[in-house]
């Protein structure tokens, strides 16, 4: 396992993701080239209910822990971060200025 910290990405550019056939979600973005998901979220998964209650300009920052590996779908390969756990915090605006 590796672990990531100090993550920082706008909600608006995660992506939630239900899986057809089984009607599980997930959440995928892209920061520096690599794709973070995170499967099987439950019901009362800590970013859902951030999210819920986004107003959808927030920031937050993400610890990761979980596997990195290279996913190679259609001949192209991309860099992902399986995210087997994390904590997750909302920054105020005024932290990037």
């Amino acid at each position: 396992y590796t672990a990531i910290s100090n993550v920082v990405v706008a909600i608006s550019e995660i992506a939630i993701e239900t899986t057809a056939s089984n009607g599980n979600k997930r959440f995928v973005f892209v920061k520096d080239d690599v794709e973070y998901v995170k499967f099987r979220l439950p019901s009362n998964d800590e970013f859902l209910k951030i999210q819920y209650n986004s107003f959808g300009n927030e920031y937050l920052i993400f610890n990761f822990v979980g596997k990195a590996k290279l996913n190679i779908m259609k001949g192209t390969a991309t860099p992902q971060f399986i995210i087997d756990d994390y904590d997750v915090e909302v920054i105020d605006l005024w932290w990037f200025n």
